[in-house]
């Protein structure tokens, strides 16, 4: 999976589907969700992220870790990988199109904090 600027259309729109104290993050264009199983290595350690028909795979699940509000009704998270504990990261920090979305230790840098709508995660 890659990034790409935000335009708007459903391509760029998550919903956070609630199971447990996770979620599936499924998007609303393909209506797959976002997946990290281990056998996805690429070089480097870092392991890619990929979308794939949703199901009961604990691949699939995450935790939205709530980093700031910030009073729109957006807020900052990191998208936490629920086995692993890895973290939803853009490789390399890039803020390129096309660059890839991989699972990584988690940080504080500005490329594991994703804004998402209050009301997209149920």
């Amino acid at each position: 999976m890659s990034q790409f600027r935000c335009k708007g259309l459903n391509t760029s729109r998550w919903t956070f589907d609630r199971d447990g104290a996770s979620h599936r993050v499924r998007n609303t264009a393909t209506n797959l969700c976002l997946d990290a199983r281990s056998d996805e290595r690429r070089s480097g350690g870092a392991y890619l992220v990929v979308q794939r028909e949703c199901g009961a795979a604990e691949t699939q699940l995450w935790r939205a870790v709530e980093i700031a509000p910030n009073g729109t009704g957006q807020v900052d998270v990191q998208l936490v990988h629920r086995s692993t504990e890895q973290c939803l990261d853009i490789n390399q920090m890039s803020a390129l199109d096309g660059a890839l979305a991989i699972r990584w230790s988690c940080g504080t840098t500005p490329n594991q904090v994703f804004r998402v709508t209050t009301a997209s995660i149920r």
